[in-house]
Formats: C-alpha cells, structure tokens, sequence
C-alpha cells in the first residue's frame, strides 16, 4: 500500500467502475507474494525434486493467469501488473532472506 501512496498513478478501468491508484497493482502483488511463499515452503518441506518442480510450474501458472485476467479486465496496464510482481518479488526476498537468516542462527 506504500507504493499506491508514492507513486499514485490513476486506474485505467474501462470496463469496471473502479477508482483509486493503480501502479503498483495491489492484487497481483499480494497474490504473488502469497503464491510464490506458499511455493517456497513446499520446495522447503517436500525433497522430492518432481513434486517441487510442479509446485513452482502450478504456482507460476496461476500467477500468471491473474496478471492476464487483470489485463484483460481493463483495471490495470501491463507496467502496474508488472510494477506489482517486482514489489511483491523484493518483498519476498526479504523475506525469505531473513527466513534464512533466521534457520541460520537457529540451527534449524
């Protein structure tokens, strides 16, 4: 929501009648951080390299199916889905560094 303040580019919609900032698009960052953790904790606890394998093809999948359908709907350009899924990939990769980190020091 930080982004939506600093940047506060107006929404495009055509189509649906919504208003607000649209870049970085706050849909296809929340669900990319959401699907890209919960890939990242079944490549974590499942060690079998097919079942892992899939959870990333599965999940990019559906990342990607959001950011078209968001498209297609006319609420967001191209540039906000992308500006969304670089905020929410840098947000997850502090994350998981910290994770990390955290395993790291704990001995987990």
């Amino acid at each position: 929501m930080l982004f939506l303040f600093i940047f506060g580019f107006i929404k495009i919609s055509q189509q649906l009648s919504e208003t607000g900032y649209s870049f970085p698009s706050d849909h296809s960052m929340g669900l990319f951080i959401f699907y890209d953790s919960l890939a990242y904790v079944i490549i974590h606890l499942v060690h079998k390299k097919i079942l892992q394998w899939m959870a990333v093809m599965i999940n990019s999948f559906i990342i990607l199916l959001i950011g078209l359908s968001r498209i297609y709907l006319g609420v967001y350009d191209p540039s906000d889905i992308v500006g969304g899924f670089l905020a929410g990939g840098a947000w997850l990769l502090i994350c998981i560094i910290l994770f990390r980190y955290y395993e790291y020091r704990c001995d987990l």
